[in-house]
């Protein structure tokens, strides 16, 4: 009896392995054929890219607003930099998320390339490096930081936004800072966690499955690929000015990452990030200055806190006094920002909140006539 069940106990096994094997080999089979189908139809087209290749050209049109990425043979949208500085010019090291990169602007509309052109009308030439890259807070941006110190910058500017807290939630301080000190591949690749880097690169290596994300992306939100239906007066948007409607229109969407900066007082949970961001803060000021870099701190408030006057600015004065501590020069755009958007709009809002080139300009100016009064750029004589 017992040598009859151990016998029927391991066909049992043996018919659960042959059902396994099927199953894994179909689902296979139908993953190369889907993978291979969309391969025809011209997927992957690289709209997930989060780094993009060098000397390439890249129609963008995944959001609200078309634009033009044009990188150089390091990958970055900036003009050709030689590798070694040129005598004469101070080299500036741009670091941030989208706001740096410039989301829906072309590269010649983008805070950094503006930043150079505001510099030499003010006889301040300098090299500016746009390493901004979207997505990610100050983790990533060290990270980018150690992946082009070879560039030896006179100057990093880091470009702080209020999102930036909310994308440092439950990270250490040593997975803040530890990219730097990690030479295996691009540094900034490294500070992902193992699920998302492997998304993003199917994401980037699939046919199949950039084509199901982009297409649920295309169902789930409304703006998503408007670009490709309207790109006629791409920067006049529909309640542009209605400052009070924008303002609701940014809280109802955003209410765990760049709203945490609005709340007053600041909860403790916030206050922790704000911590954390200030002890990362320390490191990347301890980096600079060993590879004698000066590291400028630039503050962009969310839209609340330019258009409402009542809004919180306790992480900018938190930031602040932290700069101020460590002997950082910190370049506040709250004020810049007010005075300019008074009489017309710079944001992209209500469909998006990120700048359009006027409101890139802004920072720009502001920035170039910072850096050149605090003496940072010499003016040639």
């Amino acid at each position: 009896m017992r040598a009859v069940k151990a016998r029927e106990g391991r066909q049992a096994g043996r018919e659960l392995l042959k059902l396994i094997a099927f199953w894994l080999t179909s689902t296979a089979a139908i993953l190369l054929i889907a993978e291979g189908a969309f391969r025809l139809a011209g997927y992957p087209k690289g709209r997930f890219l989060s780094i993009y290749p060098p000397n390439a050209r890249i129609q963008m049109t995944w959001g609200p607003i078309a634009y033009t990425v044009e990188t150089n043979a390091l990958g970055l949208r900036s003009r050709e930099i030689p590798f070694r500085k040129s005598q004469g010019r101070t080299r500036i090291l741009m670091i941030g998320d989208s706001v740096t990169e410039g989301f829906f602007a072309d590269n010649p509309d983008t805070y950094p390339w503006r930043l150079e052109e505001h510099l030499r009308a003010l006889g301040a030439p300098a090299e500016v490096i746009n390493a901004g890259m979207g997505g990610g807070s100050i983790d990533k941006e060290f990270a980018v930081l150690a992946s082009f110190i070879k560039l030896e910058p006179d100057i990093v500017v880091l470009t702080f936004v209020t999102n930036d807290l909310s994308e440092i939630a439950g990270k250490s301080l040593e997975n803040l800072a530890v990219a730097p000190m990690d030479a295996k591949g691009p540094a900034f690749e490294r500070t992902l966690s193992p699920p998302r880097r492997a998304a993003r690169w199917l994401l980037t290596n699939s046919a199949a499955a950039e084509a199901v994300f982009d297409g649920y992306l295309r169902l789930r939100f409304r703006s998503y690929r408007s670009a490709e239906r309207d790109s006629m007066d791409r920067y006049r948007i529909d309640g542009g000015a209605d400052y009070g409607a924008n303002i609701r229109e940014f809280l109802r969407r955003f209410p765990r990452s760049d709203a945490l900066a609005l709340e007053e007082p600041l909860p403790s949970a916030t206050r922790a990030l704000v911590t954390s961001y200030l002890l990362a803060l320390d490191r990347v000021t301890a980096y600079c200055r060993e590879h004698d870099a000066r590291l400028v701190v630039a503050y962009f408030p969310c839209y609340p806190q330019i258009y409402d006057p009542e809004a919180s600015l306790e992480v900018r004065d938190l930031i602040a006094t932290q700069c101020l501590a460590q002997g950082v020069p910190f370049c506040d755009f709250t004020q810049a920002l007010r005075d300019a958007g008074g009489d017309r709009a710079l944001h992209l809002a209500p469909v998006d909140f990120h700048l359009n080139p006027e409101g890139n300009e802004v920072l720009a100016e502001s920035l170039a006539g910072f850096l050149v009064g605090q003496g940072l750029v010499k003016k040639r004589r």
